[in-house]
Parts: structure tokens; C-alpha cells; sequence
């Protein structure tokens, strides 16, 4: 078993649960403090699940708040994207870390997340430009410079020369397709505003219903083309934990199913998502 937590914690958790400690698992303590200046608040521990997700161990994550506390960050969302990945919440009693080691172990009580993994790898994707972007205004003052910017834009984007590394990172313009074109994903896509949620922001509980059937397992993603902190929020507090996106990022990609209040006609000519299954929803 390895344990990714405060040295305190870790001691805790040998003594408390010894039966555990020859289990091929990985354990995470999900609001641990793992370097400097770090708060719990920031839940690290999402991060410091993900540096080893793709070795393939189980992973059981373990965290003091709910999932739907968690589901404003994509890192969650991705991770839980990955079947052999569990949760459980603290304090933990030893039965239901047996279920959560368990369910990580069988890798298949969850159905995989594509969209959700992602999602988070072109944000960081994303950051990266932007970071590479504003310093390349100040990297262009001299050549020392300049050479420090493209040792840190090879790291990233690979080994490209000057020229072709600074088109890459000045070239804002937007493509008509998105970044996932072509790819074909088993999400459920149910849309925001005036579908979701009426006029009044209150949630429409047979749209819920609707997608729950439309699911059957399969992953949920709310997505809009409106303003995505405010519409987080508003789904939050609804008590939704699915991950949320823009539909712009899905522009000539494929889907399972869509519910939207836009007829698909229209729908077809605004966003470009293709689906197997579509439902349009009155507007409410």
C-alpha cells in the first residue's frame, strides 16, 4: 500500500487500518498540505492523485467533503474519469474503505470518462500558452532571455525551432473546429439554460430525470455557451455534481445523446456536435 498524506496522517492511518497495508493500492488524503505555502482548501491532494494515475494501481481517494464539494474543479472530474480510481469520504470506517479499495480494484463499477481526462489536459495545455505568451513579450528584450523562453517552450511543445514555436504561442485565432473533432465520446450532453434550469434558475427535475434515463451509466456533461462561472455555480447549488464545459470545445465532435431547448436544426448550425440520440426540450 502506498499512502500519499501528511506524515502524521500516514502514521494514523498504518495503526488504524493495518489490515489494509498489503493491499496494492494507493492511497490519497485529498485536503492534505504536500508543499510549501499550500492550503487545505485547495484540495492538493488532486493534483498529487494525478501524478500517478497513469501508473494503472488502484487509487482510493479520500477527502472530508462530498462529491458535489468537489465538482467545481476538473481535476476531480478527471480523475473519477478513470475507473480504477474510488472515493471515500473521512472519517473513513473500515468497511467502506474495503468497498472504495474494492471498486478501485474491479476497475469497471464506474464506467470511464474520456471527455472529463480531456478537458483537463487541455487546460493545462491552454495555461501553458498563456503563461508562454505573456513572457514572450519580455523574452524578446534581449537573447538571454529569449533562450530561457524557448528552453521552457521545448519542455512543453516540443523540440520546435524559434520561429515555429513563436507563430505557435502568438496565434490566438480561434479554429472553426474544436479541439475535439472527430473524436467520438459516450457522454449524455444536457444544456443550461432554459433546459436545465428555467427562467427562474430553478432546476427542472424531469430534465434530471431525462438524462438519468438517457445515461444509464453512461457519463453526464452539462455544457453551455453562456458564461461558465456563473452557470457553475448555478448548477452547484442545485446539488449537480456532473462536470461542465463549453459546447464550443465539442464543435465537430460526436456524442451520445444531447438535451437542448434549441431544435436540432439549429443546434446543427450553431455548435456542430453530432449524437446518436437527440431531445429537445421546451423551453421553460
Amino acid at each position: 500500500m502506498q499512502i500519499i498524506a501528511e506524515a502524521n496522517m500516514q502514521n494514523n492511518f498504518l495503526t488504524v487500518f493495518p489490515q489494509f497495508v498489503d493491499d496494492d493500492v494507493i492511497i490519497v488524503d485529498l485536503e492534505g498540505i504536500y508543499a510549501k505555502h499550500q492550503l487545505r482548501s485547495e484540495v492538493c491532494g488532486l493534483v498529487e492523485a494525478l501524478k500517478v494515475v497513469n501508473d494503472g494501481k488502484p487509487i482510493v481517494l479520500l477527502g472530508w467533503q462530498t462529491p458535489l464539494r468537489y465538482s467545481t474543479k476538473m481535476e476531480w472530474h478527471a480523475l473519477m474519469g478513470y475507473p480504477h480510481v474510488a472515493f471515500a469520504r473521512h472519517p473513513v470506517e473500515p468497511t467502506v474503505l474495503a468497498q472504495a479499495i474494492t471498486e478501485a480494484k474491479n476497475g469497471s463499477m464506474r464506467p470511464a470518462d474520456p471527455l472529463a481526462i480531456h478537458l483537463l489536459e487541455l487546460k493545462a495545455h491552454n495555461d501553458v500558452l498563456q503563461v508562454l505568451r505573456h513572457n514572450l513579450h519580455y523574452a524578446e528584450m534581449s537573447q538571454e532571455s529569449m533562450e530561457a523562453w524557448l528552453r521552457s517552450a521545448r519542455q512543453h511543445l516540443g523540440n520546435l525551432s524559434e520561429q515555429e514555436l513563436v507563430v505557435l504561442v502568438k496565434d490566438t485565432t480561434q479554429p472553426k473546429l474544436g479541439p475535439f473533432a472527430e473524436q467520438n465520446f459516450q457522454d449524455v450532453c444536457v444544456d443550461i439554460e432554459g433546459t436545465l434550469v428555467d427562467k427562474q434558475k430553478k432546476l427542472r427535475v424531469d430534465v434530471v430525470d431525462k438524462v438519468r434515463e438517457l445515461s444509464q451509466g453512461r457519463p453526464v456533461t452539462v455544457w453551455t455557451g453562456g458564461n461558465m462561472k456563473e452557470l457553475d455555480a448555478i448548477i452547484r447549488k442545485q446539488g449537480l455534481d456532473w462536470k461542465l464545459t463549453s459546447k464550443n470545445l465539442l464543435h465537430g465532435a460526436k456524442v451520445h445523446a444531447i438535451v437542448d431547448d434549441l431544435d436540432q436544426d439549429e443546434f446543427n448550425r450553431t455548435y456542430g456536435v453530432a449524437c446518436d440520440t437527440y431531445v429537445q426540450i421546451p423551453v421553460a
